[in-house]
C-alpha cells in the first residue's frame, strides 16, 4: 500500500519556527509509517505542482490529507480531481460549516477523537467516520529528573524552590486552554494551597499577544501578581519535553480541542493532568487515574461564524465547546497537591499514553483503518 500523505510541512510564518499543529501530526504519523515500512511520500497540501507530479510519479493507492474541515479543497477535491482516492483526517473546530457535499462523496472519513467524529455527523457527513488518535513521540516526551539541567533551568528561570508546585498551561493562547477558569480556581484556594506558580507558555502570535494582555488583567485584578508568569519562548521538541517535566501539574481545561496534543504529551512525561469532561479532552485522561476531568461548569454555543472573508449566522447556535467549573477545578488541584498522588497519577498517565497514543500505534491504526474500509489485504 503507498500512501501520499498532504500536510502543511513549513511552519506557520518566519518568526514562528516549528512545526503548525498540523505539521506536528504529520511527521510523526510519517515516522511511524516508516517504522512499518509502508511505502509512503509527503507533499504539502497548498503545493498543487509538487501534488499532481506525487500523482504521477507515486502512484499512491491512496492520498491521505491532514487538517480541518475548512482544507478539504486541497486534501479531497484536487486529489479527486486527478483521480486520486483521498482520505481526509481532519479536526473540526466545533462546527462544520461547508464542505459536507464533498466529503459524503468519500469512502472513508477519518477524525482524530470521537468528539470531532460527533461534530462531523451532526453536521451532515453521512459518509463512514471512523477515529484515528494523533500519535505522541514516547521517546522525546518521557519522564526525565527534575535535577536534569534542562528540567532544572526552567524551574530556576521562573524562581521556583524545590517544595514549590509549577502548574503548567501550553497554547496558542491562555482563554482557549481554559487559563481563566483555573486561574479562578488558584484565587479560591489562596489560603489552602501555597507555595505554587502557574506557567503559561502562549504562541509569539498576534491572537497570543493580545489575549496575553487582557489575562494579565485578570491576574492584576485577582492579585495574583508575580505568581502567575506568560511566556512566548519558541521550544523544540526535546525543550518542549523538558518544560513538562518541570511541571507538576499540567492543567488545560480547554474550552475547544479536536485531539489535546499537549494533554496527551504531558502525560507521556509522567505529569498528571487537569483538564475538563467536555469535547476532546475527555478522552485524553483517565479520570482520577491520570488525573482529572472536571466538571462542565458552561456550555458554549455560538450561531455566527467567521467563513474565509465573510460571516455566517446559522439559525440555530451549535455546541461548540464547554467551560470548566472553577469550583471543581479548585478541589482538584486541592487533591494534586500530595505529591505521592501525583507521582502515581503520573505513572498512570505515561501507562495510558503508551497504550493509547504513542506514534507506532497510530500508525498501525491508521493501516488497519484503511485496510478494512478498502479491503485492501
Amino acid at each position: 500500500m503507498k500512501l501520499l500523505l498532504l500536510y502543511k510541512t513549513s511552519p506557520e510564518s518566519p518568526t514562528y519556527k516549528t512545526p503548525s499543529s498540523f505539521g506536528v501530526q504529520g511527521e510523526v504519523l510519517a515516522r511511524g509509517l516508516r517504522e512499518l515500512g509502508v511505502d509512503y511520500k509527503i507533499v504539502d497540501r497548498r503545493d498543487s505542482e509538487g501534488k499532481e507530479a506525487a500523482y504521477s510519479q507515486f502512484q499512491p493507492d491512496f492520498v491521505l490529507g491532514i487538517g480541518y474541515w475548512g482544507d478539504v479543497p486541497e486534501i479531497v477535491n484536487h486529489p479527486q480531481q486527478h483521480g486520486q482516492r483521498p482520505i481526509p483526517w481532519i479536526v473540526a473546530d466545533g462546527a462544520v460549516l461547508d464542505y459536507q457535499e464533498n466529503l459524503n462523496q468519500l469512502d472513508l472519513v477519518l477524525a482524530t477523537s470521537n468528539w470531532v467524529k460527533e461534530v462531523l455527523i451532526r453536521d451532515g457527513v453521512t459518509s463512514p467516520v471512523g477515529v484515528v488518535y494523533e500519535g505522541v513521540d514516547t521517546d522525546v516526551f518521557k519522564p526525565i529528573s527534575k535535577s536534569t539541567p534542562q528540567v532544572k533551568e526552567f524551574r530556576e528561570r521562573f524562581k521556583l524552590a524545590e517544595s514549590e508546585l509549577l502548574i503548567l498551561t501550553v497554547g496558542g493562547d491562555g482563554m482557549s486552554k481554559g487559563f481563566q477558569e483555573v486561574v479562578l480556581a488558584l484565587k479560591q484556594l489562596e489560603h489552602k494551597l501555597l507555595g505554587w506558580k502557574y506557567i503559561v507558555k502562549v504562541a509569539a502570535s498576534p491572537t497570543g499577544k493580545n489575549q496575553t494582555k487582557e489575562d494579565t488583567s485578570l491576574v492584576s485584578k485577582l492579585g495574583l501578581d508575580g505568581r502567575v508568569i506568560f511566556f512566548s519562548e519558541m521550544l523544540h521538541k526535546s525543550g518542549q519535553s523538558a518544560l513538562f517535566n518541570a511541571a507538576d501539574i499540567y492543567a488545560a481545561p480547554s474550552h475547544n480541542e479536536g485531539f489535546g496534543r499537549p494533554l496527551v504529551e504531558a502525560q507521556a512525561c509522567g505529569v498528571p493532568v487537569l483538564t475538563v469532561d467536555g469535547t476532546s479532552t475527555r478522552e485524553m485522561v483517565k479520570h482520577k487515574i491520570s488525573g482529572f476531568a472536571a466538571k462542565v461548569g458552561e456550555e458554549i454555543y455560538k450561531k455566527k461564524f467567521r467563513l474565509g472573508e465573510r460571516e455566517v449566522e446559522l439559525e440555530k447556535p451549535k455546541l461548540v465547546g464547554v467551560k470548566a467549573d472553577s469550583a471543581d477545578l479548585a478541589a482538584d488541584l486541592l487533591v494534586l497537591a500530595d505529591s505521592n498522588l501525583r507521582w502515581k497519577m503520573g505513572e498512570a498517565g505515561r501507562k495510558f499514553v503508551l497504550e493509547n497514543f504513542d506514534y507506532r500505534k497510530t500508525a498501525k491504526d491508521m493501516v488497519v483503518a484503511i485496510k478494512e474500509s478498502f479491503g485492501v489485504g
